[in-house]
C-alpha cells in the first residue's frame, strides 16, 4: 500500500513557513503511523520543489532546513517519497520507463 502526496495534502496553503513546517511534520507523523499498517512509500507526481506548503515555502525547503529538531521528520519524508509516480503492478508501464532514454540538456547540449 502507498500514500499519495498531492495537492490535496497541502491545500489550502499555509499562511507562512512555520505553518508549512507544521503541515510537513503532520504528514511525516501520519506516514510513520501508516507504515505500521503496511504502507511502504509515498507517491508523488510532483518533485519536492513543486509541492508548496505556503506561498514561498516548498517541501524542498522543508527537507533542506538545517534544524536538528526536524531531522526525524525530514528523514521519514525524504527517504520514502517516490517520484515520478509509476504503477509498479503494470509491467508495460514499468518496462517503458526502464527503457526510456531520458537525459538532461543544458542549452541544447546533452
Amino acid at each position: 500500500m502507498e500514500l499519495m502526496f498531492n495537492e490535496l495534502s497541502v491545500e489550502p496553503l499555509s499562511n507562512n513557513k512555520y505553518e508549512g513546517i507544521e503541515k510537513a511534520k503532520q504528514f511525516a507523523s501520519t506516514f510513520s503511523v501508516a507504515r505500521k499498517k503496511g504502507f511502504k512509500r509515498i507517491r508523488s507526481v510532483f518533485h519536492y520543489s513543486e509541492i508548496n506548503l505556503s506561498q514561498d515555502y516548498s517541501l524542498q525547503n522543508f527537507l533542506f532546513e538545517k534544524s536538528v529538531e526536524l531531522k526525524n521528520y525530514k528523514d521519514i519524508l525524504f527517504g520514502n517519497i517516490n517520484q515520478p509516480f509509476i504503477n509498479e503492478d503494470d509491467e508495460v508501464i514499468v518496462d517503458a520507463y526502464i527503457q526510456s532514454n531520458l537525459h538532461f540538456s543544458n542549452n541544447g547540449n546533452k
